[in-house]
């Protein structure tokens, strides 16, 4: 980039404004559960847990900002 536009510095700036969640369960539903959960309306789930695509792409993005 630098070559590209004649910048001196490059400055990056993370904007994700997501903060590490902390679940208190003392035990993890079953998937029966969780999916009769997902179908209820928000307001009126019991359990407040990330999706799957979530806890997947977590990882790859944050591993993709360390080569930024």
């Amino acid at each position: 980039m630098r070559l590209q536009w004649g910048v001196g510095k490059v400055i990056g700036v993370d904007l994700s404004f997501e903060a590490p969640t902390r679940i208190d369960l003392e035990q993890l539903p079953g998937p029966w559960a969780l999916l009769r959960d997902r179908l209820r309306p928000s307001r009126l789930r019991r359990y407040r847990l990330p999706s799957l695509m979530t806890a997947a792409v977590g990882p790859v993005r944050e591993h993709g900002a360390e080569g930024v």
